[in-house]
């Protein structure tokens, strides 16, 4: 468990186990993978400044400001990504929901 490889340098931050952005112990292990293993039965986990502070500096950031915004239920949103913005522009041809009789029927059935 922890740094198997030298992975963690492509990506420091990142949990060795799991691969997600989270805060990590020495070992470069979130408390969710430490906790799953065996080791968590002798070792409690303790989160380490140094491998912790590129997942508290992503948080801070806004990477997408800038991209546009959403009025979804009265409130303003940001999207989140550029595929956001496409979807929401391009959803219903992408989707072409086509309902006939026939399916309505067998909908109706079902019910």
């Amino acid at each position: 468990m922890g740094y198997k490889d030298d992975k963690w340098r492509d990506a420091p931050g990142y949990c060795v186990e799991c691969d997600n952005l989270r805060p990590l112990n020495k070992s470069g292990v979130c408390e969710k993978c430490w906790n799953a293993h065996p080791i968590s039965w002798y070792e409690c986990w303790e989160e380490d400044e140094y491998n912790s502070q590129w997942y508290y500096q992503h948080l801070s950031e806004k990477p997408y400001e800038g991209i546009g915004t959403i009025t979804f239920r009265g409130a303003e949103l940001q999207y989140f990504s550029e595929f956001h913005k496409f979807w929401e522009a391009h959803h219903r041809e992408i989707l072409n929901a086509r309902i006939d009789r026939a399916q309505a029927r067998l909908a109706a059935q079902a019910l």
